[in-house]
């Protein structure tokens, strides 16, 4: 898509997603390699998050399912991420 093309509301929403979960991605990253969190403090991380999806299922429980499931694709993924140095 260029960036003169017209944007609806569901592309805005997907790209702010998508650059949110990057960045949370790089800061959780950088702060696992400078040694100022741990997996286990990423772990607690995911699990309040995902606390939080559970209580806010009831409200809407299709966008809570995947979101959850989305949680435990990414960290999975940041698990396997070599922390520098160790």
């Amino acid at each position: 898509m260029d960036v003169d093309d017209e944007w609806t509301g569901v592309d805005e929403i997907s790209a702010s997603l998508i650059a949110h979960q990057a960045l949370v991605h790089a800061l959780f990253t950088t702060l696992q390699e400078r040694g100022l969190l741990s997996p286990e403090d990423v772990d607690q991380i995911y699990f309040d998050a995902a606390g939080a999806l559970e209580r806010a299922e009831p409200h809407a429980p299709r966008a809570i399912r995947r979101a959850r499931a989305i949680f435990d694709q990414t960290s999975r993924n940041l698990a396997r991420v070599p922390v520098k140095g160790a």
